[in-house]
């Protein structure tokens, strides 16, 4: 009997995979496997959008909303991503994301005493990233921050605050270091 169940649980689980991968097949989207998804049906996935192996899109519901990812119109999703949503994350179109890149909108309880920290209900603040962005390798984008269009964030930067369009932010915490100024088609150093 236990067997039955553990297969049954397997082959539906199996199957909301495959059909989130069939859905997607007919918009030109490219997805590498392994993938781990759960709540498939919480991710939307704009047309002609890449996402590479070893990534993780992870939906969790929360008492008094739904999760979801969305991700725009060709889009460049390297190896390795992880994006954690216990609200709304949303990534633009034509943004390209480097690899073991980390974005999260929830984190766990802060109070310490009766329960542990993973016991207790998630803080959620939703994130937004603009059109046009570029993310670099390694960075974490935390909860609460939106991110315009046109930006660049550095290798290994950690996005504790929202960053205006048209800039370009590094470090721990990243920091914006230069704006693109259209008038001159340049980047500007921002002084401190």
């Amino acid at each position: 009997m236990v067997f039955i169940k553990y297969f049954f649980k397997n082959i539906k689980e199996y199957f909301k995979k495959l059909f989130f991968v069939l859905k997607y097949l007919r918009k030109n989207v490219n997805i590498k496997k392994p993938l781990h998804i759960n709540e498939p049906k919480n991710v939307l996935i704009g047309r002609g959008t890449s996402i590479d192996c070893f990534s993780r899109l992870d939906c969790y519901s929360t008492s008094n909303n739904t999760s979801k990812i969305i991700i725009g119109q060709n889009t460049n999703i390297c190896f390795n991503f992880t994006c954690l949503s216990a609200g709304t994350v949303s990534i633009g179109s034509n943004c390209l994301i480097a690899s073991n890149v980390f974005i999260t909108n929830e984190n766990h309880g802060l109070t310490p005493g009766n329960s542990s920290y993973s016991s207790q209900p998630l803080i959620v603040s939703d994130v937004y990233i603009g059109d046009n962005c570029w993310i670099g390798e390694k960075a974490c984008i935390l909860p609460g921050v939106s991110i315009g269009e046109w930006c660049i964030i550095g290798a290994g930067s950690i996005v504790t605050r929202s960053i205006p369009s048209f800039s370009m932010a590094v470090g721990n915490p990243a920091k914006i270091i230069k704006v693109y100024n259209p008038d001159i088609n340049e980047w500007i150093n921002v002084k401190e």
